[in-house]
């Protein structure tokens, strides 16, 4: 068997000369380059870092040769390891920061945001910024010396939005001393001051007088309670309140003796001045709706639980219809606490069980003023307020002050216009012309025609 390897191997005068004699491995490639020094002088390029990559940072075993044909794309080669080239390299994918203007704040460096929601603005309609004091100006010529101008009182005063009329109402007493409704009451009379009393007051103001001029005196005008206390919101009525004990709590409210005892009054406690003129004035279940009312805890907005809804119309049921006599207690609660959106989702659970309407129902099971409040309280404003226009024109004679509140104390004109049409087959202005007259109809038929 022949020895290997052979021997006299390596040939004589291997290694060549000048090559290093430690560290070759075994098995090392036997071809080496060419004596010629490489890489060729001038290299590496002026632009690259001198002395890269710097000879003592080469790994120990890195193959000392370069590739044929080296560096054939911009040093440094994408097959470095990971962390290699040294980080003075510039990464030449990475964007160069631009130089500041002398003076200016240095750059804050951050790391690349992370990508962002885009949100497309919505254009809003920009509200335009009332000044009151031309109209307050065209107001104080149309009132000054002899005689008023009508026409341009309502010119001025019938397009007003609530906004506006609050800044002017709030300059007019910087600048006069007094209130607007005030110079109004000395320079017009009757209908038509009355109308545009109510227009230029606080909202509130004005449903606190129209329930004082309700309770006082003789007798009570009860649907203008129900007009008030069951088509306001809860916050309508907590200042409604407020107002009302402020500018008559001087007034006696009226003494109502318990029929059993007549040398006992009433409690009065539980409540403020408005309250204790309900009690003064009004009676059993219609008071009872009316002190609930005033509570101001009915349910608003959110969403109607369905199944609560036919639960209600089952007990409605249960406690009326179906039994001898009514559960007043509960139709009570029932309808001053609930919205009148929650009352219509019972209104349908009634009906498609029994046949009637919860409206109808009401009608069968109460009378009278108690009847007309449940009523009230069940029926959509928009509809509420189109038969309360229609009431006060209807028949002979028209009842102006019903008319005038809800005229000057209704904002959504054009859908209670709608309504009415639909309801009565005829337009409201229509009707309004035909039962009023003068600078008061042309006031009236200005408010609803700018407020559609």
């Amino acid at each position: 068997m022949q020895q290997y390897p052979p021997q006299g191997y390596p040939p004589q005068g291997y290694p060549p000369q000048g090559y290093p004699q430690q560290g070759v491995p075994q098995g090392y490639p036997q071809q080496y380059p060419p004596q010629q020094q490489y890489p060729p002088q001038g290299y590496p390029p002026q632009s690259y870092p001198q002395q890269y990559p710097p000879p003592q940072q080469i790994p120990q075993g890195y193959p000392q040769a370069y590739p044929q044909g080296y560096p054939a794309q911009p040093y440094p080669p994408q097959t470095y390891p990971q962390g290699y080239p040294p980080q003075p390299y510039p990464v030449q994918s990475f964007p160069q920061p631009s130089i500041a203007p002398m003076g200016s704040p240095a750059p804050m460096l951050v790391s690349a945001p992370a990508p962002t929601m885009v949100l497309t603005p919505v254009a809003v309609a920009a509200v335009p910024v009332y000044d009151p004091r031309s109209d307050a100006d065209a107001l104080h010529h149309a009132m000054k010396g002899i005689g008023t101008d009508e026409n341009a009182l309502i010119r001025v005063l019938a397009p007003r939005k609530p906004h506006e009329m609050k800044a002017l109402r709030e300059y007019w007493v910087q600048t006069h001393k007094k209130s607007l409704a005030q110079s109004l009451d000395g320079e017009t009379s009757f209908n038509f001051k009355t109308a545009l009393i109510y227009l230029v007051k606080n909202p509130s103001e004005a449903k606190a007088d129209y329930l004082f001029n309700a309770i006082d005196g003789i007798g009570t005008k009860d649907h203008a309670l129900i007009d008030v206390l069951t088509q306001c919101s809860n916050a309508e009525i907590r200042d409604i309140k407020a107002i009302y004990g402020d500018k008559y709590g001087k007034h006696k409210s009226k003494e109502k003796k318990d029929k059993k005892n007549p040398t006992i009054s009433q409690p009065t406690d539980g409540g403020g001045k408005l309250e204790a003129d309900i009690r003064g004035d009004t009676s059993g279940n219609f008071e009872r709706v009316l002190l609930e009312c005033c509570k101001a805890m009915r349910t608003e907005g959110g969403v109607i639980n369905d199944q609560d809804a036919s639960n209600d119309a089952e007990r409605l049921y249960q406690g009326g219809e179906k039994r001898w006599g009514t559960d007043d207690s509960l139709f009570v609660s029932i309808f001053t606490h609930s919205s009148q959106a929650y009352l219509d989702a019972v209104n349908r659970h009634y009906t498609s069980r029994h046949k009637r309407s919860l409206i109808e129902a009401v009608k069968k099971e109460c009378s009278g003023d108690y009847k007309d409040a449940l009523i009230a309280l069940a029926t959509p404003r928009v509809n509420y307020i189109a038969s309360r226009l229609y009431q006060s024109m209807k028949g002979l004679g028209t009842n102006d002050l019903v008319l005038i509140y809800h005229v000057t104390q209704t904002w959504n004109m054009g859908q209670v216009k709608a309504a009415y049409q639909a309801m009565y087959g005829r337009s409201l202005e229509s009707d309004i012309e035909g039962d009023t007259s003068g600078d008061y109809k042309r006031l009236l038929l200005e408010i609803v025609r700018c407020r559609n």
